[in-house]
């Protein structure tokens, strides 16, 4: 039995198709420092820090990508590590936090951190 050729079927041709790369932003909504601030933790690491820390809390302002970082012994003190970020950046710059941008973590998704807010 011989088999031709007729083309490719409607799925492997849209399986051959090219994606577009995504096209970063030129400029930023964000028009102020602290007005958004994205928030990750990771964590616990097999090589603990210098005060036998195994969790990483990284806080970075959109606007001028200054990055916070803190180490905490565990997922239960990141509430209050936040909380107290971000009344000290206020404090100290007399400017208020508008959004925190997080992965909806349960480290951050918790009443401590939603009564601050």
């Amino acid at each position: 039995m011989e088999f031709a050729s007729q083309g490719l079927c409607s799925a492997c041709q849209h399986g051959k198709f090219k994606k577009s790369s995504f096209h970063s932003k030129v400029t930023s909504a964000v028009k102020e420092p602290l007005s958004l601030l994205h928030m990750d933790l990771f964590g616990p690491v097999n090589v603990m820090s210098v005060p036998k820390k195994r969790y990483c809390l990284v806080i970075v302002d959109e606007f001028s990508r200054y990055t916070w970082v803190y180490f905490e012994h565990a997922k239960s003190e990141v509430a209050l590590q936040i909380i107290n970020h971000v009344k000290k950046v206020e404090n100290e710059s007399s400017v208020k936090v508008r959004v925190l941008r997080t992965d909806n973590g349960t480290e951050f998704r918790n009443s401590i951190v939603r009564g601050f807010l």
